[in-house]
């Protein structure tokens, strides 16, 4: 302890010395050396000045001179009227350079050559103007020649003196230089002693610091390889790591595995309670999956909720028990934030590590892509990818659905569906609504799900196209066909991307406004998710639709989050409850609870439910007895092309009326 006090003493000491003589060695420089440049500016600026003006009045006295003997020679009134002109723009810009040098401060020398200069200007120019006027008359006479003679003579003499004005200028530059070039070597020869003196006390110094600059650096170095937040390694030493273990897998055919994680849906948390909720979550989350993995893994935060782990001398089987475990783990959190609960949840894809793997790029990529078809999947789900089989197609998959969906737009390859959603109460009207699903056509005129090739629009910006592809064909369809259902509504779907999208709110108020389809029969359906993660902006543009006329549902209701702590601030009209309760509410005893106490809090709020994903007889007689207002499923209508509705109109309702 005392030898540390020691040490802070003599550092402290001499720093102070150091610092001292630093600030006497900078205060004497700056006194040279402005001592030495401080007329330099000014003189620099005002040589600049003069030779300009100087070279300004040559040119105009050059050019004058060729233009009075271009006019001599010519018999044109009008063009000898021309170069009159011309010689007047000439006498003014000598004029003004003139007038520029005379505001300048000037040296004795200087002095005598300038008034030189002024007479000779003055005893030219008189010159010049007498042969000008009698050119300008016709006059070609031996006088005009004898007066231009004089003229000459005298220009020539500005010239001279112009010429003589700027050698000056430039002999005074050059001896301001050299002057202050001497006093710049006498104030560099004292900076280089003072100089040393301050590198041999810094240097008796060094050794006590030495040890703390080196804990210094430990400490950037593990600053640059870890993230802030968690401790965790980042993802620049991440790829590092990777990239070495691709390496040792491909060169000593060890097998090793990539865990890519991804929670589920953490941005409601960020966006319901703000950021430091979320960071105190992903600590939490850090420590749990610490605890967990074995010490010779490398667990990474990859940027947002993103987190990987390389399981060193590990196969693809024990990857996947690995990876099923820390999705357990993430499950096993209940997290509270104020007066909010959340059940957290998270999707990973695996990824074996072989001497087949190509590179690291390649085996992240693979990764990715496998936790997102977990996520595509349902969530809270692990998927396995094997990178090495992987074509290039494969590994860039949502890049390549971009392409498909694209072309399909272009190509009119999406189509609209249509399911009933009907009444369960016998005295409610008994005419079926239907909700329009979106389905795509590959190119061999196979259909390709919404499952498929939404989560790529999703993350690739292109589901407010598609929405306006649905939302325009579908006033299209109604408007030509919907007096066939009756006053049958239509319910849309509309993206999260959408709803934010001050654009795509233009386009459907003014798409409404311009129809011929009554508004109340328009239902737009948005998620949970969607509507939370924006609560605010969300609200207002559910607000302002509903002033036109249109009815929003609230979908996917109760799907992992608090729900029932936002049912009453959201604006909407119907209660879409989320199909996982529905599909087993007949043996489930708890669904069954879930979806009645669903059903009372919204008649208690003013709203009516609709059950969907409805696919037997018995949960159509459950959810009848609940007292749910409208059933959706298999059990009621499976989803067929919009254009059989045409079709089928009096079967279905007479299947309405059984049901």
């Amino acid at each position: 302890m005392e030898d540390r006090n020691n040490t802070i003493i003599i550092v402290s000491i001499g720093f102070t010395a150091v610092l001292a003589l630093i600030a006497a060695l900078v205060l004497l420089t700056l006194t040279k050396l402005y001592s030495v440049n401080v007329d330099m500016p000014r003189l620099v600026e005002e040589v600049s000045i003069k030779t300009g003006a100087i070279h300004t009045m040559r040119d105009a006295i050059r050019l004058r001179q060729l233009d009075i003997n271009k006019a001599l020679h010519l018999d044109d009134i009008f063009a000898r009227d021309e170069i009159n002109m011309n010689l007047l723009r000439y006498a003014t810009q000598y004029r003004q350079a003139e007038q520029v040098l005379d505001g300048i401060p000037k040296g004795p020398h200087e002095q005598k050559i300038y008034a030189a200069l002024k007479d000779t200007t003055k005893t030219a120019y008189s010159y010049n103007l007498k042969a000008i006027e009698l050119i300008i008359a016709g006059d070609k006479g031996a006088y005009v020649e004898e007066v231009l003679s004089k003229a000459l003579l005298q220009q020539e003499k500005v010239l001279g003196l112009l010429n003589e004005y700027v050698a000056l200028q430039q002999q005074n530059a050059e001896d301001a230089i050299a002057t202050n070039y001497r006093e710049y070597k006498k104030t560099r020869n004292l900076l280089v002693a003072l100089s040393t003196i301050v590198l041999l006390l810094a240097g008796f110094i060094a050794f006590l610091v030495i040890k703390r600059a080196s804990r210094s650096n430990r400490e950037i170095v593990h600053q640059a390889s870890h993230d802030a937040l968690t401790g965790l390694i980042n993802r620049r030493e991440f790829e590092h790591r990777l990239a070495d273990a691709v390496m040792q897998a491909k060169t000593q055919d060890i097998e090793h595995a990539l865990i890519y994680l991804d929670l589920d849906q953490f941005k409601i948390i960020n966006d319901t309670c703000g950021h430091m909720a979320g960071d105190a979550l992903l600590q939490r989350i850090t420590a749990d999956l610490q605890s967990y993995i074995r010490q010779s893994d490398s667990l990474a935060r990859l940027g947002g909720d993103e987190f990987a782990i390389i399981l060193l001398d590990c196969n693809l089987e024990g990857a996947e028990v690995i990876a099923q475990g820390l999705i357990d783990v993430v499950n096993n959190i209940r997290f509270t934030w104020e007066e909010h609960v959340f059940n957290v949840s998270a999707s990973a894809g695996v990824v074996p590590i072989s001497k087949d793997s190509e590179n690291s790029a390649v085996v992240m990529s693979a990764a990715d892509a496998a936790c997102y078809e977990a996520k595509d999947a349902g969530r809270n789900a692990v998927r396995t990818s094997q990178s090495s089989n992987l074509e290039p197609s494969q590994q860039q998959g949502d890049i390549w659905w971009v392409s498909r969906i694209n072309q399909a737009l272009e190509q009119d390859r999406f189509e609209l569906y249509a399911q009933a959603i009907i009444a369960t109460k016998n005295d409610e009207d008994m005419s079926a609504d239907y909700e329009l699903l979106l389905r795509m056509r590959d190119r061999e005129g196979a259909i390709v799900l919404p499952g498929v090739f939404i989560p790529p629009a999703e993350r690739f910006g292109l589901m407010v196209k598609l929405d306006r592809w649905v939302v325009s064909t579908a006033l299209d369809w109604i408007s030509e066909h919907g007096d066939v259902l009756g006053e049958a509504s239509f319910s849309i779907n509309l993206s999260g991307s959408s709803i934010t999208d001050q654009s795509f709110q233009r386009f459907l108020s003014a798409v409404i406004k311009s129809s011929d389809v009554a508004s109340e029969r328009l239902h737009f359906e948005i998620t949970e998710t969607a509507m939370i993660a924006n609560l605010e902006l969300v609200s207002q543009f559910i607000h302002n639709m509903q002033q036109m006329g249109c009815k929003f549902a609230l979908d996917d209701f109760g799907r992992g989050l608090s729900s029932f702590s936002y049912l009453k601030t959201l604006p909407v009209d119907y209660v879409k409850i989320d199909g996982m309760f529905i599909r087993d509410i007949v043996d489930n005893a708890v669904n069954f609870a879930f979806v009645k106490s669903i059903d009372e809090i919204a008649k208690a709020m003013g709203k009516k439910t609709i059950a969907e994903y409805v696919e037997t007889k018995g949960a159509q007689n459950k959810l009848r007895d609940i007292g749910v207002d409208y059933i959706q499923g298999y059990a009621i209508h499976k989803p067929e092309p919009i254009d059989n509705l045409l079709l089928n109109a009096p079967a279905r309702k007479k299947l309405q009326e059984q049901n």
